[in-house]
């Protein structure tokens, strides 16, 4: 036989869950202050790290540092970086130049104003000798944005819309005498 083994338990009383701590609402005010505390400490860390007593004298040690590696650049290395710096111009004035003559012909080819931007930098995309020949195709494969002459349609019948019950009766008079 097995021996039983009655274990008698004592009510247990329930325990009352710990009132949570109020939580503390900042202003916008007491945040931006906490934050600036905080940034000036790690700036000021920073700056004892690297041994600076300050941001001015940082900056002054960077441009004397900046000035330093200019004086030791030898004149093929200014003369390189002055050459890469017209070139950069030269592309972007050419870039300018493409873009300007491209408005013009797509204008002078029909594309409506409004979507004269998104038209160009599309066109400038595709393959030609010129840039007419480049809009040409452009407006053969995207005919919906050469103007049409005529305004764009805005608003229109709005479903479950109460009718004005004298607009209703003029516009069927209107399409009895054929009047648009």
């Amino acid at each position: 036989m097995a021996d039983e083994i009655k274990v008698e338990s004592a009510p247990v009383a329930p325990v009352a869950a710990p009132a949570p701590e109020p939580t503390k609402a900042y202003t916008e005010a007491e945040i931006g202050a906490i934050v600036a505390r905080k940034e000036g400490a790690a700036v000021e860390k920073v700056l004892k790290e690297l041994g600076l007593p300050s941001v001015d004298d940082a900056k002054k040690n960077l441009a004397a540092l900046k000035a330093w590696q200019d004086s030791q650049k030898t004149e093929a290395e200014k003369a390189a970086a002055a050459a890469k710096e017209a070139t950069d111009k030269l592309s972007a004035a050419e870039a300018r130049a493409l873009a300007a003559e491209l408005k013009a012909d797509s204008l002078a080819a029909g594309i409506d104003p409004k979507k004269i931007d998104r038209a160009v930098k599309i066109i400038a995309t595709y393959d030609g000798k010129t840039s007419a020949d480049k809009v040409a195709s452009f407006l053969a494969e995207n005919p919906e944005f050469k103007a049409n002459g005529k305004p764009e349609e805005f608003g229109g019948p709005v479903k479950n819309q109460n009718v004005d019950a004298k607009a209703a009766a003029a516009e069927e008079v209107k399409k009895a005498f054929g009047l648009k």
